[in-house]
């Protein structure tokens, strides 16, 4: 998500709370794939596992593994469409045609 953020020029807090950044696409216009509502549930093991706390509830790893491949899959979309826009679709000017 950070990366689909800065390829947007978005400024993004040192966070590690996903459901955060979803909300900061949404605000910015950024649409964020169906696959990934409910990513915002894996933030506790983010943050608090990697500083010491206990596990917060059970991790479906399945539905986690899911978000993470539907994360990556978007924002490799994303990017590669910016770096190759469609031979059609002008100079990059960073605003709409």
């Amino acid at each position: 998500m950070k990366a689909v953020l800065a390829l947007g020029s978005v400024e993004f807090p040192y966070t590690h709370d996903l459901g955060g950044l979803v909300r900061l696409c949404q605000t910015n216009d950024i649409d964020v794939p169906e696959g990934l509502s409910g990513v915002g549930d894996l933030s506790p093991f983010a943050a608090r596992l990697r500083y010491g706390a206990t596990l917060p509830a059970p991790l479906d790893r399945d539905q986690a593994l899911k978000w993470a491949a539907s994360a990556v899959e978007w924002a490799r979309q994303r990017i590669e469409s910016h770096e190759h826009p469609p031979a059609d679709a002008g100079p990059d000017t960073g605003h709409p045609q």
